[in-house]
């Protein structure tokens, strides 16, 4: 078996969360509200800011595998804080763990991908693996809401389970690093990379084109529940999303290149969506911000593959997701009370308008294409 089929196997296992129908319906259960899980989301922010650049330098020093092993198992005693946990301090520990979780695989995820690739298929090894992860979800989140109907826990019981498997079989994985000795080489160019105006550009149209995918993750399970859909059928909302999903890691890194238009374009037909008075479209535009950020990250990742530097990629990919983390901090919170005080519609009606001005401003701050681009510009 050779090494790019073990990392994907590996990907299979880990994303085999056979919580993730029901983690919001878990927190309620143990007394949190919105706010609450608001505060949660936001403590994860803050950790993954903490880490995330240390975690890149780390990377490239000791390794891109020894990274991944690390937030594997930061993300295992996550889950294990969460099923301990009846009070909120145990969970803003958890959402600590799950931020350094995301700080040690942010980064060094692309950069073992693309130094088993050579940058030639990068995109579509990535493609492989998010399809592979996405799979694993699909066909986690039937069997989670189906067991969840006994007990919210034994769902949590089997993630644990299945990330620990992953964590041994990616220690069968070799341990590339990037080439740069010298930390303070690190530390010039990522903060050179940070400064160029069409990484500004990509900051900007980020963040006004996602910032309220917060509310829809924080209010979906229970929105839908209390329309009417049975706990099960969740369950198979969620294995449809990863499923589409799924094939959109094998159709989208070829469809969006680096065109940034497009997961523009589907962000504003999904809030839209949300807002119409159907259950059904609803979900559909549930589907569609997945699909959104999705292709914006594989749009984004092919315009940044040919632009950095293979000595310190983990470096300056875990230095732009610290100002992302940075900027993102309060966004859970603000939501969370939202949320808490006005109605998921009035909310999402916020973000078709946010949506609108996005795709107004887009002729004006899009980035040039990576081809006319060089490191010097």
């Amino acid at each position: 078996m050779n090494v790019s089929t073990r990392f994907i196997i590996a990907e299979f296992l880990s994303g085999l969360s056979f919580h993730t129908p029901i983690w919001i319906l878990f927190f309620q259960s143990r007394g949190l509200d919105y706010a609450s899980i608001g505060l949660i989301a936001s403590m994860t922010y803050a950790a993954s800011l903490l880490f995330e650049y240390p975690s890149g330098v780390l990377a490239d020093q000791l390794g891109y595998r020894q990274s991944l092993l690390i937030a594997l198992l930061a993300s295992m005693a996550a889950l294990v804080s969460e099923v301990l946990a009846w009070s909120l301090w145990p969970f803003l520990l958890a959402g600590a763990l799950v931020g350094v979780s995301s700080a040690f695989t942010s980064g060094a995820r692309e950069a073992f991908i693309a130094r088993l690739t050579e940058k030639r298929d990068f995109t579509r090894l990535l493609g492989r693996a998010d399809s592979l992860h996405f799979t694993a979800l699909i066909i986690a989140a039937p069997i989670g809401s189906l067991i969840a109907a006994r007990s919210y826990t034994y769902p949590y019981v089997l993630s644990i389970l299945a990330t620990l498997i992953a964590s041994i079989l990616l220690l069968t994985l070799p341990n590339p690093k990037g080439r740069a000795e010298r930390l303070r080489e690190h530390f010039h160019l990522s903060l050179s990379f940070l400064r160029k105006p069409f990484m500004l550009k990509l900051f900007i149209l980020y963040l006004s084109a996602f910032f309220f995918e917060e509310a829809w993750y924080m209010s979906y399970q229970p929105y839908l529940v209390q329309q009417g859909l049975p706990l099960v059928l969740l369950g198979v909302y969620s294995a449809a999303r990863n499923g589409l999903a799924s094939l959109q890691g094998f159709i989208l890194p070829r469809l969006v290149r680096e065109n940034l238009l497009i997961p523009l374009t589907l962000s504003l037909t999904a809030w839209t969506l949300t807002i119409l008075p159907s259950v059904w479209l609803i979900m559909l535009g549930g589907m569609l911000i997945l699909t959104a950020h999705q292709a914006w990250y594989y749009a984004e990742q092919e315009l940044l593959n040919h632009l950095l530097p293979e000595a310190s990629r983990a470096s300056i990919l875990s230095a732009r997701q610290a100002v992302l983390s940075l900027l993102w901090l309060p966004n859970p919170l603000v939501l969370g009370i939202l949320l808490h005080s006005l109605t998921p519609h009035t909310v999402f009606t916020l973000a078709a308008s946010l949506s609108i001005l996005t795709i107004t401003l887009y002729p004006f701050l899009s980035p040039l294409r990576a081809t006319a681009l060089t490191w010097e510009d």
